[in-house]
């Protein structure tokens, strides 16, 4: 069977809190020399697009996922290509870039010259209270590190200090100065840095705050995370965060509240996200049962939603969008995972389409 979900807020929980990672990697690792090597490679498809006008092929993916932990130095590297369709669903481009996303590329190096700092490149770990368990992804605020430079403190037990310095390929971190834009106007751009801190207390609570952008009064934001632990299955996260532009889940602004459960046991799991900003929410929950050692059934709904319904009109989106995904996933054995989901999506309009997401990974 797959590795608990818990694994995903052990890792978050575990590095934000000084906690490292890599000890556990090494000590749960085969491999001789103190060393530990992960390896995945996921091909998939949505298969087919079914709407009320038309059906096409959706088009392909495959994410490569490579990554290695030692006493002293991390390093990983993610890329995600795409074979793209036009709108007729034939295919047109093969593309690392992702239309929402961008390049849908990512590495990793961190050092530990000693115990209690490290010293990482693009490192955009995350505080455990910002974690979505159904989504399976972070609010970005919750990051205590970024896509550039990040020096973390661990020295004392259970709190984890982090100062970030964000850049990357599409990001440059400007020293304060004064630059036209494209109406010939000039803007100053101040340079970016920021302070996080995550404290773990008997692996039963954990709290972060985050500061980003704290040298420009425009795009400075906090947020305040939360985790409780209180027995053995249940976790339950929660955050608040000033602003949030990346849009997880169709939900960005300002003052975003994220809230998430999950209770899991050998026989069953269930998890809810809720996720809200002035304007808009996303909520979904799920629910999972192992058939045997290798079959697993599940069931997942989730819900877009505007507060009030003239915000939608003003973007033109639909007032409210559901979808329902059930699935089945095979383990045949330790090295593969196989998916197989349906999803049905509808708006406050009525049907909006269908599609058949598959996928094959194999991973060790």
């Amino acid at each position: 069977m797959k590795k608990s979900v818990m694994l995903g807020v052990a890792f978050y929980a575990a590095v934000a809190c000084g906690t490292a990672f890599a000890q556990e990697s090494i000590a749960a690792s085969q491999n001789a020399g103190g060393i530990s090597i992960s390896f995945s490679n996921e091909l998939g498809s949505d298969v087919v697009s079914i709407t009320e006008d038309d059906a096409t092929f959706a088009g392909m993916y495959n994410e490569v996922t490579a990554e290695i932990y030692s006493e002293r130095v991390d390093a990983g590297i993610r890329a995600k290509f795409y074979l793209k369709t036009d709108e007729d669903g034939e295919p047109e481009a093969v593309s690392l870039y992702d239309e929402d996303d961008g390049l849908d590329f990512d590495w990793f190096v961190a050092f530990r010259p000693v115990d209690m700092i490290t010293l990482g490149l693009s490192t955009d770990f995350y505080t455990a209270g910002s974690y979505l368990f159904v989504e399976d992804d972070n609010i970005s605020n919750g990051a205590l590190g970024s896509d550039g430079l990040t020096v973390a403190f661990t020295g004392i037990e259970g709190l984890m200090f982090s100062a970030t310095v964000p850049f990357g390929f599409d990001q440059i971190n400007w020293f304060n100065k004064d630059i036209e834009n494209d109406g010939d106007e000039k803007e100053t751009r101040y340079f970016n840095i920021g302070f996080c801190a995550e404290y773990l207390f008997k692996d039963i609570v954990s709290v972060g705050i985050t500061f980003k952008d704290i040298c420009n009064s425009d795009d400075f934001a906090f947020g305040v995370y939360a985790g409780l632990f209180p027995v053995e299955g249940l976790s339950i996260l929660a955050g608040y965060t000033t602003k949030d532009d990346d849009g997880l889940c169709g939900v960005s602004g300002d003052n975003l509240v994220n809230f998430s459960a999950l209770y899991e046991s050998e026989s069953f799991s269930v998890a809810a996200d809720y996720l809200t900003s002035d304007k808009l929410f996303y909520a979904a929950a799920k629910a999972s049962v192992p058939v045997t050692d290798v079959v697993e059934v599940s069931a997942t709904g989730t819900l877009n939603a505007y507060y009030d319904n003239g915000d939608a009109k003003e973007v033109g989106e639909a007032e409210q969008v559901w979808c329902i995904k059930p699935a089945v996933t095979l383990y045949p054995n330790e090295r593969n995972e196989i998916s197989i989901e349906t999803d049905f999506t509808f708006s406050n309009d009525g049907f909006e389409s269908i599609c058949f997401p598959v996928y094959w990974k194999y991973y060790f």
